[in-house]
């Protein structure tokens, strides 16, 4: 797995729509160390996908300094202070996918990275009944919340489901 890592604000764009809303652009894609590879069974030099995944937060910028900082996985991705998260896009993530790839693959992420080469506002379709579901491109145009809370060290996980796991290949 790779570390959490937030992404300068290069090539991305915030526009206010109205006090309560706002618009993201983005013009480059993410850093090359943030996409994921997913080998070939039968040449692992070799990938059949390649994509890029992002929570959508807001934090308290207590420093003021316009960016945040995350420890490791293995520590929880806890933000590093003085900054805080406030809050999460519950059900929504964004993709990017630099390498499409056909389902099935994996189950979890079929239906974004079988889509077209760029970015993807994708929303979590979650079984209440289990901790299963698969993210799936929103439509054109949807809008997403956060959700806000208290300052805290810890992302607020606000999904059932599709938390920050490995997920296993289709064979």
């Amino acid at each position: 797995q790779v570390d959490d890592r937030p992404w300068p604000l290069v090539g991305v764009r915030s526009q206010p729509m109205t006090t309560d809303t706002f618009k993201l652009d983005f013009s480059a894609p993410p850093p090359p160390e943030m996409i994921r590879h997913i080998p070939s069974a039968t040449d692992p030099t070799v990938s059949v996908a390649a994509f890029a995944f992002a929570e959508i937060v807001a934090f308290d910028d207590a420093d003021n300094d316009g960016t945040f900082h995350v420890g490791s996985l293995a520590t929880g991705s806890r933000m590093v202070g003085p900054d805080a998260y406030r809050g999460t896009a519950p059900m929504h993530a964004i993709f990017y996918v630099q390498q499409a790839h056909p389902p099935p693959l994996i189950p979890e992420l079929d239906r974004v990275l079988s889509a077209s080469v760029g970015y993807h506002l994708a929303m979590a379709d979650c079984d209440p009944s289990t901790t299963d579901g698969q993210f799936t491109q929103a439509t054109q145009g949807e809008q997403f919340r956060i959700a806000l809370g208290p300052a805290q060290a810890m992302l607020p996980e606000s999904r059932v489901c599709l938390l920050s796991h490995v997920l296993p290949l289709t064979p």
